[in-house]
This record gives structure tokens, C-alpha cells and sequence, in this order.
């Protein structure tokens, strides 16, 4: 608080003058500076009470000993320091108080003020300010127990879930709502969304918003047998639906016999036609492949992997695995390669799955599928639960994603090959693709451009499987016997036949790995029978008859012990041809585990 020099009346040679003087509840607090007549600084005092005499003795004395003038003289330029000080401080008060405030602000967003109410409040009130913009199109989900919201990268492109962190959820707080603080001089101002309001809310453990499982580019079967045609979020099935400007025709209720001949024309017929497939279970299980992303709420329980393998390159299972996206999950799908290593497929699924593609494909698998990951996310009926890359935070991933790969013969362990449905191509020519005598030479636009015709034969012939009563399908298949009765019963009714025919052949030409523990076994009972041998006895003896080279892997000595050892602990209990692996007594001198095998009875 500045003004002009003031001077005593007993006309001092110094001038104090109150530089930054205020009031505070009722008290005068600040600095008065001492100048001489010459306008040169000399010195300052300051007090947090200038009311108090006291402080203004004080720093009289201080004044007349630093300025050298008679105490008397510094005690009057005080008081007429402190007159001044006061008239300028009822100045401005009175400005202030004729000034009118500012009117409160008109606006139909609802107002949080963030001083002088609990947190649990204003987070209340913040969460039903997000429920008020979710209608009447939803726009912020629980996903997967995070609050995430729907994106696209343009007016056109397929929507996509975002988990939202806590600088954009402030963001979208501050479009919803307004934060609002009072002051005495100001009114009420704006301030920015607090932080702490929007981590408490991404605490939820489950966020107060519609649930979200994906979404979906094709019309869907839901669970009551309806199909879902209409754009936008679903709240019976989870999905949200994304047709642009695709309209499918109708779909009867009960279709007619020309209907579904003319749907498994177009499929069989036109669609498929020209793919090598190696007998009628090849050929099923593609049309499995396609009708599995559109029917996948009608299944309660997980859905296998499908392979689509050839011979060598140039065959078309690449192809067919991109048709069957582009029909049924157009946009929608996510195209990798396998992975190496259980550790790098955890990774891959998290992300994949935080996105939940209609369809995920492996494409040309060149290592051999062997994760137990994999294998737990391909038979969970429950959300995955894991935790998150690079933190500690736990997740919770829905599983419901078709599963595609390619390869050229893949080899796969056990595990994976139980979980596996195989539809084979093979041309019987050196050079499949030099092949030019395609039904559709672009098949890829012929689908795309057919793609609402083939969708209405997908439901035709699911629509007649309802019509006829649901019969099942006739073979099982263990971990998924809910989706192969449905699939199943979907292509018996069609006239399809050869549904799962092929498993023995999978199982004989993926199994090379059992295949060659099957022979080590043979010649392990030619030579020993039933008596019991230590680990090391087995090793010599592979060694010497060049068995098990891939479990060995050229290794000796303890390293190959180590290794022969862990694939009889593996083999444990199980049985090669009638013969099973056991355990047997510790060696009578070294106590070392021995091993035998029993025959078993068929």
C-alpha cells in the first residue's frame, strides 16, 4: 500500500513512508520504510501489529538510531505513517464494497464447491454427474472393473474402450460439472476438478456404470435367441454394436428348406468353395470359425483354438483365417504372431485381451505352441484373472474372443492340442499358389461386399437349429461340451457331417513329443520290463538307441539327467500303448529314484 511521502509536523528530516501496509483482522501489519528528504532509502521496519504501541515505540527507536534524528521526531513521522496507512486502507475498502460483485454463474451443470464438504460428497455427486452425461448414450463403462470410455479415432471407425486415468477423467469432470469455490472478494470462481476426487472414484473396485465386455462389429445371437441388430450398447448382452451402414436382411424364425439350402450354398457353395480342404471335418470346423464370433453368447463356457494348417506355404490358411475376420468381425479383429516363451504370452494376452477383439489370429506359427497360459485362458468359463504389465495391480479380463492360428504342420504340446479343433487344406499340388482357377478371383471383395448375405446365412442356419429344437450335437469334446453340442447341433441340422472327425488325427500328427516318449517306453519295457531302473540307466540307454533327441537336445551328463528327469516326473501316471510310467522304490545303495512301467490292461 504505497503513497505519497509523508512528512511530520514538526518537520523531520526523514520521511516513513507505509510501503506495503494492510489490514488483518482489524490490525495494521506490514513494512514502513524510512527515506530523507532527498528521497534516498535509508532503512525499514516491520510488524505483524502496527495497532499495538508497542511495536510502533519500537521501531521509532530503531528509526531515530539508524537515521539519527531525535526520538521525538520519529515517533510523530510514526504516527503520521499509521494515519496515512489507515486512510488508504478505508479507501480501498470502501471501493471494493461500492464495487458490485460478480453475478453467480447461470449454467445447468451441477456444482460442487471443494472447500467444506466431505470427500464421500463430493464423490457422490461427481459419479451421478457422469451417470446424468452417460445418457441416453452410454459413453463411460465398467470394463473389466476399470472405468474406461468408448473412443474412435473418427466419425466412421470402429469404437474401442479406453481405461481412463486420473488426468482424463478430470477432464471430463470439468465438462460435467462445475468446481466451485466462494471468496469475500471475488464471489464465486472456478477451479479445477481435484485430483483426489478423480483417484477416489478409479478406486472403485467396481464403477457404478453400465458393463462392458467388447465390441462388436457384426449382429450377434444373444442368449434368449434374438439377434441384436441395432447400433449401440446392449445392456442384456454387454456388447456394444457397431454396423455403420450395414443392414442385413431378415432372418426368419423358422426358415424354410429353400432358406437353408440357399444359406449353405452361399457358404459351402460360394464363400468356401474354392479352400482345399481335406475332408468334411476341415470344412466344419472353418464354417465353426465363422459362425463362432456371431453365436459366442449363446455359449456358457470357453470355445477352443482353431488351427488352420497346411502342408507348406501358399495354400490359403492365412486367407481363409482373413476372410472369416472380414465376415464376421470386420474391423474388429487383431492379427499377431505367436509368441516364444509363457512369460511373452501372458504379455501378448493381456494386451489383446484389455480390447477384447471379436478375433484374435496367430498367424503362421513357426514355434511350437506350448504355454500353459494359453492353455488357462482357452478353458476358463470365468473372467481371467492376472496381474497387470510392469505393475502390482490385479486385473480382471473377460474371455470371449475367438481363437485362430496358422501354420504350416504347427507342432503344439499336449495341452494345447487338447484344446484344439483343426481344419486342414491341402492342394496336392507342388505350388498351391500359382492356383488361378478360383471361383471368385477377388475373394475378399466378393466377401466384403456379400458380407450382409453371408451374415444372414451364419443365423439362418443357427435360426433353424432353434426351429428344429435345439438337438445337440452328437460328439463331445472335453473342457468345451457346451459349444460343441451347440456348433454341433448347428451343422447336423444343416446336413453337415464329419464335425470333430478329425481330432485322432490331430492328436497322432501334433503329438510328435508323445510320439517320441511313446517309443522310448517300448524299448524301455523290451529291456528292463517291469523292474526298476534309475535315471540314469534310461539315459544311457536313449543314448545309445538315438531316442528322445528332442528332450535331450544334445545335452550330457548332468544336464541330461536333469532333463530325462523332468520328463519322467511328467510322465508320471500316464500310458504309451497300454503301458504306464511309475515311480519305483529308492535304489537299494545310491537311494536315488528309480523308475518303472506296468502294462496295463485295455
Amino acid at each position: 500500500m504505497g503513497g505519497p511521502f509523508l512528512t511530520s509536523k514538526s518537520d523531520p528530516k526523514i520521511i516513513l513512508v507505509p510501503h506495503s501496509v494492510y489490514s488483518a483482522n482489524g490490525k495494521l501489519q506490514g513494512t514502513i520504510q524510512a527515506f530523507d528528504l532527498d528521497g534516498k532509502y535509508l532503512t525499514e521496519c516491520h510488524s505483524n501489529n502496527w495497532s499495538s504501541p508497542k511495536e510502533r515505540e519500537k521501531a521509532a527507536e530503531e528509526f531515530a538510531e539508524w537515521t539519527a534524528q531525535p526520538i521525538q521526531d520519529c515517533r510523530i513521522a510514526m504516527n503520521s505513517a499509521m494515519e496515512a496507512a489507515r486512510k488508504a486502507e478505508k479507501e480501498q475498502r470502501d471501493i471494493e464494497e461500492n464495487t458490485p460483485r460478480p453475478a453467480p454463474l447461470i449454467h445447468d451443470r451441477p456444482t460442487i464447491y471443494v472447500i467444506g464438504q466431505p470427500l464421500r460428497e463430493s464423490v457422490s455427486k461427481s459419479w451421478d454427474a457422469i451417470k446424468a452425461a452417460n445418457r441416453p448414450e452410454p459413453r463411460f463403462f465398467n470394463r473389466n472393473g476399470e472405468m474406461a470410455e468408448l473412443r474412435r479415432n473418427d466419425e466412421t471407425s470402429v469404437p474401442y474402450s479406453f481405461a481412463l486415468t486420473k488426468d482424463g477423467l478430470r477432464g471430463h469432470l470439468d465438462r460435467a460439472i462445475d468446481f466451485m469455490k466462494r471468496t469475500a472478494s471475488d464471489g464465486e470462481t472456478h477451479v479445477l476438478p481435484p485430483p483426489w476426487v478423480a483417484a477416489d472414484m478409479l478406486e472403485f473396485s467396481v464403477p457404478p456404470l453400465p458393463t462392458l465386455y467388447g465390441v462388436r462389429t457384426s449382429p450377434y445371437m444373444a442368449v434368449d435367441g434374438s439377434i441384436v441388430t441395432q447400433s449401440g450398447y446392449d445392456e442384456q448382452s454387454g456388447y456394444y454394436l457397431h454396423l455403420g451402414d450395414m443392414e442385413m436382411p431378415e432372418v426368419a424364425l423358422q426358415p424354410s428348406v429353400d432358406d437353408l439350402a440357399e444359406a449353405v450354398d452361399l457358404i459351402s457353395g460360394e464363400l468356401l468353395v474354392d479352400f482345399a480342404f481335406e475332408g468334411p471335418a476341415d470344412e466344419c470346423h472353418a464354417i465353426a470359425a465363422l459362425m463362432n464370433p456371431v453365436i459366442r453368447p449363446l455359449i456358457n463356457g470357453p470355445t477352443p483354438f482353431f488351427i488352420f494348417e497346411a502342408p507348406g506355404p501358399g495354400t490359403g490358411k492365412t486367407y481363409l483365417a482373413e476372410v472369416i475376420t472380414a465376415v464376421s468381425a470386420a474391423g474388429n479383429g487383431f492379427m499377431t504372431n505367436a509368441p516364444f516363451g509363457d512369460d511373452e504370452w501372458r504379455k501378448l494376452l493381456i494386451t489383446a485381451l484389455k480390447t477384447s477383439p471379436a478375433v484374435i489370429v496367430f498367424d503362421n506359427i513357426s514355434v511350437k505352441l506350448n504355454s500353459s497360459t494359453f492353455c488357462l485362458v482357452l478353458t476358463t468359463s470365468e473372467p481371467w484373472k492376472t496381474r497387470d504389465l510392469g505393475g502390482t495391480k490385479d486385473l480382471t479380463l473377460s474371455v470371449n474372443t475367438t481363437w485362430i492360428g496358422t501354420g504350416n504342420n504347427p507342432e503344439m504340446s499336449e495341452e494345447v492340442t487338447r484344446r484344439t479343433v483343426r481344419s486342414r487344406q491341402d492342394a496336392r499340388v507342388e505350388d498351391p499358389s500359382a492356383r488361378d482357377d478360383w471361383r471368385h478371383p477377388d475373394l475378399m471383395g466378393w466377401a466384403k461386399t456379400n458380407r450382409p448375405r453371408l451374415l444372414w446365412s451364419i443365423f439362418t442356419l443357427v435360426r433353424a437349429w432353434m426351429a428344429a429344437g435345439r438337438p445337440p450335437g452328437d460328439v463331445t469334446m472335453g473342457s468345451y461340451d457346451q459349444w460343441a453340442k451347440t456348433v454341433g447341433g448347428i451343422l447336423g441340422n444343416a446336413g453337415y457331417t464329419g464335425f470333430l472327425g478329425n481330432r485322432s488325427d490331430l492328436y497322432r500328427d501334433s503329438a510328435r513329443e508323445r510320439n517320441d516318449t511313446t517309443a522310448f517306453v517300448h524299448r524301455w519295457w523290451d529291456l528292463y520290463a517291469g523292474e526298476p531302473v534309475p535315471a540314469s540307466t534310461l539315459i544311457e540307454m536313449s543314448t545309445r538307441e538315438n531316442l528322445l533327441l528332442e528332450a535331450r537336445a544334445g545335452k550330457t551328463g548332468h544336464a541330461a539327467l536333469v532333463r530325462i528327469g523332468r520328463l519322467l516326473a511328467q510322465s508320471r501316471g500316464q500310458i504309451f500303448d497300454g503301458i504306464r510310467v511309475g515311480s519305483g522304490p529308492p535304489d537299494r545303495f545310491t537311494k536315488s529314484n528309480t523308475w518303472k512301467l506296468e502294462k496295463v490292461e485295455s
